[in-house]
């Protein structure tokens, strides 16, 4: 089971986060990710509810109308950000 919730008024992805905040998005968005690359090892199309709410939470309205690859390109680029503020920081 995946930890739940996104602290949303807390995750900017323009750099304005903390990084303790940074680094638990780019956690949350990890496991995410992880659980859709588990569904599709396993031929999986319909996503679990809590997913379905987790999705949702980050602005997917109907994630049930996407295929699991691309709500992971989805995904992908919702974390892309953090990744650069995260490279950045480790310069």
């Amino acid at each position: 089971m995946i930890a739940r919730g996104l602290p949303g008024d807390a995750l900017q992805a323009d750099g304005s986060s903390s990084k303790l905040v940074q680094r638990w998005a780019l956690g949350y968005f990890d496991r995410l990710l992880f659980e859709l690359e588990e569904l599709n090892a396993r031929d999986q199309t319909v996503l679990p509810a809590d997913l379905v709410v987790e999705l949702r939470r980050l602005g997917i309205p109907d994630p049930g109308r996407y295929s699991v690859t691309d709500l992971h390109e989805r995904l992908m680029d919702m974390q892309r950000p953090f990744l650069r503020r995260a490279s950045i920081a480790h310069r």
